[in-house]
């Protein structure tokens, strides 16, 4: 091929040929409009859907994700200045990102229309230069995917350098061939990679003695002397088609797909759009420049007309593209017809794409049947009437008339009796209308046989052009669940604030009753009881306090603020009338024991009891703990919730002592006063409350530090002021399995015996140890006789930290010697404690026929033995 070429208006012809593969995009329906240094091209499409625009990929400077010399983008290189390598027996190589969803790149029609082959426009600044004659075959290799697209070669002559020919950079353009392949696709995570090369012929006897003068360059970025051409490829793509838009109920997920149905005067929530979007370019975040969501009613009024951009409350904005979700409630009596949903998405070049959504219907007639009070669920009970309180809407355009009949579909049987309020039907006049129909059933005595749940039609007819006719319908699934009359209340515990739930009597196992709540000596700390009537019909109920720890108990109404005071007849708080299926949140104070004698900590029970059926009650417990003004709490532990209770296999997995940290903070709760007081923290290892129940814990390290590492005897804290404490526990080597108790004291700094004070109970879980069982001889060896029988004395101990049930057993395999063993109460099996020892007796008798000197092995074992579990043989202790 031949080219010629003039410096920086110059232009070269190189054409490649490329095997490639038609891919269908989605359909995005765009225009095109040119820029000034476009070659002539025609409009294309990739099929009747998708108009394809016009990309410029921009040879820029390097980009270090990418790699490569240059970097292949849709940005305009607008700073660097001009980057250039040579390409002498060495390939320049160009890189595009990873492509963030597949790409198809189509070529332009040669010579117009008609023709059948196609064609890639690639312009490049090249130089090469060397002695007069000298001539350079530049080689171009396009790849997608890591596979090689096409090549293109061009041999031309190199240019001289001279006094009046400084050889600057030439702009050559390459038409790059395809062939009969419209065609290619940059598949996802995929790039695209452009390398140009150079070799030169008659470079030897240049100016320089025995060595090439021969230069072959390429220039891209911005080009030194050119403000609007670059080294680029041009390509006919869609980089946005993999952009969508959906129109859905609030809370609806992508995969749920889009809602098409509306109503213009539909209730409140049911007029809550959500328009789900995705909008990503394959070259990356960088490429879109504007996003804005367009919805038109039927007469082309724009709805929404919104700029999505980050500052929306529940847009992402991310390097892989926009995505997230827009909301807009439309006001009740917008018009009928179908509505337009599009996404306008503009890229960095000024290319427009609409990603289209399917037709939207704003429904002239609707009618909707909900329950008034939106419950899923009512309640049946033998003999009684149960009133379901129902809603209609008429949702369809506001001009509207519509009659609506309603009919039950669940066919509940004979014995059951079912009525609306208005048998002849409902007239809902305008859209907007709602009235509220009630649906009365009256259950038979036997309840044997009832549905699940029942279903209810309405059926709405309006006139049509003069003729009557069902123009819409809607049904009502309700479940039912039968009851009796009276049901156990469901009682619960809450603190004051009404947001922390301490306890439920439906759900016990879900809260820990052994937490500590905290009760002010001298004062009423008050707690929130909760009573749900679970029955059919309205209820009242009796406070039965049947633990209260010493305290005094006070009850009052929550709402009205009245007391209720004990009956004199009976003992108990009762309850004013309470409705099917009401809360009632009573105040419920307690002052703790005035007597400092008496333990801090107490257990509360409270059984609430059914007037109407005595027998039906439900029972609540929580614990309380008295505080002086002091208290304190683990605000984090090594093994996470419950704080305070810490499993030390977890915080400590490592041999040797197990070490526990814990913070734990100190909260004055005093309300009154403004001086700081003192407070001194004891160390645990010399509290006789945890020495007395085991003296090990007075062997246990307690190490009380604050943030700096500090050793803390002592803190000053005013009233609501809190500080944090840094505790690290080392346990003794021999530590019983089991939950062990320690308590932590805070305690003011004073002589008076009166002085206040907080325990801090910490729990530490200790696993049980697998096995560990050893056996050793107590009797000394000495010679046996033969006829004789002999006792020796043995002991077996538990060196695990938990109990364990032993198996003695022993074996001779010596013709005729006998052997036998006893345990302490004459069984071979014992049970031993945590590290526990026990002597049994092994019973040896010697036949006649022993041989003196003779030496006869007798092996003993300690087997582990549970009814539930079998040990390995490793496990089993053995002495011969």
């Amino acid at each position: 091929m031949q080219a010629s070429s003039t410096s920086n208006v110059g232009f070269g012809r190189a054409r490649l040929a490329i095997a490639l593969a038609l891919v269908i995009t989605a359909p995005v329906y765009l225009s095109m409009a040119p820029g000034p240094e476009l070659r002539y091209s025609e409009p294309m499409s990739a099929d009747d859907d998708v108009e394809l625009k016009m990309y410029t990929l921009y040879l820029a400077s390097q980009n270090s994700s990418a790699g490569g010399d240059g970097y292949i983008t849709t940005k305009v290189p607008e700073s660097g200045g001009q980057d250039s390598a040579s390409a002498l027996d060495n390939e320049v190589e160009f890189r595009s990102g990873d492509m963030l969803s597949s790409l198809v790149a189509h070529g332009r029609p040669q010579h117009g229309g008609g023709s059948s082959s196609y064609y890639l426009p690639l312009d490049l600044f090249l130089r090469a230069t060397g002695p007069s004659g000298s001539t350079v075959d530049w080689t171009i290799t396009l790849k997608a995917g890591g596979s090689q697209v096409g090549t293109a070669s061009w041999d031309t002559e190199a240019c001289t350098t001279s006094f009046t020919n400084s050889c600057s950079f030439d702009h050559e353009e390459f038409d790059i061939d395809m062939g009969q392949d419209q065609s290619f696709t940059v598949a996802k995570d995929e790039r695209i990679e452009i390398t140009v090369s150079a070799e030169m012929s008659g470079c030897d006897g240049g100016s320089f003695p025995s060595g090439s003068s021969c230069e072959a360059e390429v220039a891209w970025n911005e080009i030194d002397d050119e403000n609007n051409r670059f080294s680029q490829l041009e390509v006919e793509a869609n980089a946005i088609s993999n952009s969508l838009v959906l129109l859905q109920r609030e809370g609806a997920e992508l995969a749920e797909g889009a809602e098409l149905d509306w109503y213009p005067n539909d209730i409140l929530s049911e007029r809550a759009m959500q328009f789900t979007f995705d909008v990503k370019s394959a070259f990356g975040r960088f490429d879109i420049e504007s996003t804005r969501l367009i919805m038109r009613d039927s007469d082309g009024v724009y709805r929404v007309d919104h700029i999505i951009n980050e500052d929306d409350e529940d847009i992402e904005d991310t390097s892989q593209g926009i995505f997230g979700e827009y909301f807009w409630t439309y006001p009740s009596g917008l018009p009928a017809g179908e509505y337009s949903v599009e996404l306008e998405i503009t890229d960095i070049q000024g290319n427009a794409f609409l990603i289209d959504h399917d037709p939207v219907e704003m429904h002239q007639w609707g009618v909707s049947i909900n329950h008034r009070l939106n419950r899923l669920t009512e309640y049946v009970a033998p003999g009684e009437t149960t009133a379901i309180p129902l809603q209609l809407v008429h949702k369809g355009d506001s001009t509207k008339s519509m009659q609506v009949e309603l009919e039950v579909l669940t066919n509940l049987g004979s014995s059951w009796l079912l009525e609306f309020d208005s048998p002849g039907g409902y007239t809902l006049n305008a859209g907007g209308d709602i009235l509220n129909p009630i649906l009365t059933l009256t259950a038979p005595d036997d309840l044997t046989g009832t549905p699940d749940g029942i279903e209810i039609r309405a059926v709405a007819e309006a006139e049509v052009e003069s003729v009557l006719q069902v123009v819409d319908q809607h049904i009502l699934q309700i479940d039912l669940e039968k009851i009796d009359v009276y049901q156990p209340p469901e009682v619960s515990v809450w603190n004051e604030d009404h947001d922390v739930q301490m306890a439920n009597s439906t759900r016990p196992d879900d809260f820990d009753q052994s937490a500590p709540r905290y009760v002010e000596f001298d004062q009423f700390t008050p707690f929130l009881l909760e009573i749900f009537n679970t029955g059919f019909d309205a209820d009242t109920f009796r406070i039965d306090v049947l633990r209260r720890a010493k305290s005094i108990i006070q009850i009052y109404d929550n709402d009205t603020g009245e007391r209720i005071l004990e009956d004199e007849g009976d003992g108990t708080f009762h309850t004013a009338l309470l409705e099917r299926h009401s809360t009632q949140v009573l105040l419920f104070n307690i002052k703790p024991s005035s007597d400092r004698d008496d333990p801090d900590i107490g257990e509360i029970e409270v059984e609430v009891i059914s007037d109407g059926n005595s027998s039906l009650r439900a029972i609540v417990n929580f614990t309380i703990q008295r505080t002086y003004g002091i208290h304190a709490e683990v605000s984090h532990d090594c093994d996470g919730s419950p704080l305070g209770h810490m499993q030390v296999s977890l915080c400590s997995p490592g041999s040797g002592n197990a070490v526990v940290d814990m913070r734990v903070r100190i909260t004055n709760s005093m309300t009154g006063g403004e001086s700081a007081t003192w407070w001194r923290i004891q160390n645990p290892a010399s509290l006789e409350e945890n020495t007395d129940r085991d003296p090990a814990y007075g062997q246990w390290q307690f190490l009380i530090l604050d943030e700096d590492g500090d050793a803390v005897p002592r803190v000053s804290l005013g009233p609501g002021d809190f500080t944090e404490v840094f505790v690290t526990v080392t346990l003794t080597s021999q530590v019983i399995a089991g939950n062990h108790t320690v308590y932590l004291r805070i305690i003011e700094d004073t002589t008076d015996d009166d002085a206040s004070y907080f325990d801090l109970p910490m729990v530490f879980e200790v696993e049980a140890d697998e096995p560990n069982l050893e056996i050793v001889q107590v009797s000394p060896n000495r010679q046996l006789l033969p006829g004789e029988s002999y006792s020796i004395q043995l002991k077996v101990k538990n060196n695990g930290n938990g109990p364990l049930t032993v198996l003695l057993d022993a074996e001779v395999e010596q013709s005729g010697w006998s052997i036998d063993v006893e345990g302490p109460s004459g069984s071979p099996l014992i049970e031993l404690e945590a590290f526990e020892e026990a002597t049994f007796t092994l019973d040896v008798a010697i036949p006649e026929s022993a041989n003196n000197g003779e030496q006869v092995p007798v092996v003993v074992t300690a087997t582990p033995f549970d009814t539930e579990q079998s040990w390995p043989d490793e496990y089993t202790a053995t002495t011969t």
